[in-house]
């Protein structure tokens, strides 16, 4: 987990309240903190963290801090997700990638909560390390998928703002793995160096979203929807 979200919304108030969710989760469930130095360094020191974090006993999950440029990279993103949300129906649809499911591209009202369409925020899907890749399915075949992007004049910047705040998202992730590799080996004599890495950086499947939350009218039945 990176300190500040790429699924954050633009409305500051909501912004705030995710914060302040953030904040509590990690305090309640005490999610193992690190600083981004230490995770450059690779210490041993490092080790026990690690353990606590992703041991028998842990929540699956590390937060990193203070990441140089990532506020910087993330303000750029984050004012796009209103914008998205603000472009003619027309070019929204243009957008949707139903044969993928809409997990790729724009998706709004498509999830289901508690049984109702969610049209209380949209989600823009994309892989930031490239436009173009593969996945084998659970029956085996290959199947290709590829980005759906504003044409332009739509959305000028977005598409780049995405692609950098995913790729830099993602290289950092790599660095952790870098540690959790090593970490493994110094338990495990016989696991094969850099596996966790080596599959995060031959990925072709790396997925970012881009959430906005659309303000509750009278048209949208929210219901058991309250979070």
């Amino acid at each position: 987990i990176f300190k500040g979200m790429l699924a954050l919304n633009s409305f500051s108030k909501k912004t705030k309240l995710i914060a302040r969710v953030t904040r509590s989760f990690s305090t309640t469930v005490n999610v193992i903190q690190v600083d981004f130095k230490e995770i450059l360094e690779q210490p041993k020191s490092l080790y026990p963290k690690i353990e606590e974090a992703y041991g028998n006993d842990g929540v699956g999950a590390m937060v990193v801090n203070n990441i140089p440029s990532f506020p910087e990279k993330r303000r750029r993103l984050l004012p796009y997700a209103q914008k998205v949300a603000r472009l003619e129906k027309e070019v929204l649809e243009s957008l949707e990638a139903p044969e993928y499911f809409y997990s790729i591209g724009w998706s709004h009202g498509k999830e289901k909560f508690k049984g109702k369409p969610d049209m209380l925020k949209g989600s823009y899907y994309a892989c930031p390390l490239g436009d173009n890749f593969k996945m084998i399915k659970a029956d085996g075949q290959l199947t290709h998928f590829h980005n759906k992007w504003p044409k332009p004049g739509q959305l000028d910047g977005f598409e780049e703002a995405f692609k950098d705040l995913g790729q830099f998202i993602n290289s950092v992730g790599i660095k952790v793995a870098t540690n959790l590799d090593k970490y493994i080996k110094s338990r495990c004599s016989t696991y094969t160096d850099g596996l966790i890495e080596k599959h995060l950086k031959e990925s072709q499947r790396t997925t970012g979203r881009l959430l906005h939350y659309f303000p509750v009218t009278e048209e949208i039945d929210t219901t058991d929807m309250k979070w």
